[in-house]
């Protein structure tokens, strides 16, 4: 049901050629369920058939996926995990007690480098590494401050993740 209500409400109709929903959404049903889940786990204990899996993946395409995907989650009761590009040590986009399930952002990954403003506009599913590159592609001189595991996602990276600071705010607070 979850699938077909987001298959129809989909805003196909901005698109020259929709893309094939297999390209988008996930389920247990697909072939390629297994790898789209396991790729980016860092942890091998979210692994175990013992810990609940989502029940369906969703990797938008473009952004009004995601608000189709959030309004679908609404109408489901389904609570949603977020993941950007993966390195999550603490299991925060791949277990959840509830109905659930994965947006992944991977797909979402454009950089655009702006020379003259010192500006980047990037996507949520671009990497660390993706980001450096383009800057570099770009400019001698400018760079963006940064870890040095080119593979973390900057979804999380600009939230905060990796540097503690979600968990000292919460402490502080």
């Amino acid at each position: 049901m979850f699938m077909r209500i987001f298959s129809s409400a989909l805003p196909f109709n901005i698109l020259r050629t929709p893309p094939p929903i297999s390209q988008v959404i996930y389920t247990p049903n697909n072939s390629s369920y297994s790898s789209v889940l396991q790729f980016s786990i860092q942890n091998p204990r979210f692994l175990s058939p013992a810990i609940p899996k989502p029940l369906v993946i969703i990797a938008p395409l473009y952004e009004s996926h995601i608000q189709v995907a959030i309004n679908c989650s609404r109408k489901h009761g389904m609570q949603i995990r977020v993941r950007s590009g993966g390195h999550d040590y603490e299991d925060l986009s791949y277990v959840f007690d509830a109905p659930f399930f994965i947006l992944d952002l991977i797909n979402l990954r454009s950089i655009s480098v702006d020379v003259a403003n010192s500006t980047a506009w990037v996507q949520v599913g671009a990497t660390i590494g993706e980001l450096h590159y383009r800057i570099a592609e770009k400019s001698t001189t400018l760079g963006f401050p940064s870890g040095v595991c080119p593979s973390v996602g900057v979804g999380r990276h600009f939230s905060g993740a990796g540097c503690n600071t979600s968990k000292c705010t919460l402490r502080a607070k």
